[in-house]
C-alpha cells in the first residue's frame, strides 16, 4: 500500500476559509441566521449561544475529514429521501 506524502495531502486539500472548509462555512453561517430569523435577536443571548458553537464544531468535524460535508452534500442530492423510507427506516430502491 502506498503511503502518503504531504505533496499528495496538499494538493488534495479542500479550499479553506476561516480555518475550515468552503462547505462547512455555509453550515456554520447558517445555523446563526436561522436562529437569528427565529428570534429576531441576533446580538442578544440566542445568536452568539449557536454562532461559536457551530463555528467550534464544524471545525472539529473538518479537522477529522475534510471532505465530510462536500460528501454529505453530494450524497443528498443525488439521493434524497424515497417513499419507502418510512416503512423500511431507510431509502429502498428495489421495486
Amino acid at each position: 500500500m502506498p503511503r502518503e506524502t504531504p505533496l499528495f495531502t496538499g494538493l488534495t486539500r479542500a479550499p479553506e476559509f476561516a480555518g475550515m472548509p468552503v462547505a462547512f462555512v455555509g453550515v456554520a453561517a447558517v445555523i446563526p441566521i436561522v436562529t437569528f430569523i427565529m428570534t429576531q435577536t441576533f446580538w442578544d443571548f440566542w445568536g452568539l449561544l449557536t454562532a461559536i458553537p457551530s463555528y467550534l464544531i464544524c471545525v472539529a468535524l473538518s479537522r477529522r475529514d475534510p471532505h465530510i460535508a462536500s460528501i454529505f452534500l453530494v450524497s443528498q442530492m443525488k439521493t434524497g429521501a424515497r417513499k419507502s423510507r418510512a416503512f423500511w427506516g431507510g431509502n429502498s430502491y428495489g421495486a
